[in-house]
């Protein structure tokens, strides 16, 4: 349990810094309205092969205990399963639009969608995302 949590969260990060250099391509460190144009062009080009890459392994993972129960198994969640509701929930807000031609929406990943929708929907999440305290998705980062 605790190498499928870990493998499962390693994975996470690695998706999520992929995804974050995708609109900081020039220099990690510049904003990301400094290079625009190049980050623009390497989000759109991630969303179309590597984001599915992922995708897919998160699907497969998910699929073991399915899609309204903790990534290993076990009765509680872990540290892996905040870690992976992160990356999607920063995958719906980053790149669910149209400029990204909705990829979410179109990703053929049932179980990660629904054990999105079960994550997001626990009882104090749920509290927490509809207050104040709770900041938006940045647009430019996956942060």
């Amino acid at each position: 349990q605790r190498a499928r949590a870990n493998q499962t969260l390693l994975n996470a990060q690695d998706y999520i810094a992929e995804g974050r250099r995708t609109f900081h391509p020039v220099k990690d460190t510049m904003s990301y309205k400094d290079q625009k144009e190049e980050g623009d062009r390497c989000s759109k080009e991630f969303t179309k092969e590597r984001m599915l890459k992922y995708l897919y392994h998160f699907e497969k993972v998910v699929k073991v205990h399915g899609a309204e129960a903790p990534v290993t198994g076990t009765s509680k969640v872990t540290y892996a399963d905040f870690a992976l509701f992160h990356v999607l929930d920063a995958t719906v807000a980053q790149f669910n639009t149209e400029y990204y031609d909705y990829a979410w929406d179109k990703a053929n990943v049932p179980n990660l969608k629904g054990y999105h929708g079960w994550f997001k929907n626990r009882p104090k999440l749920k509290e927490y995302f509809a207050s104040t305290r709770c900041m938006p998705w940045a647009g430019d980062s996956m942060m």
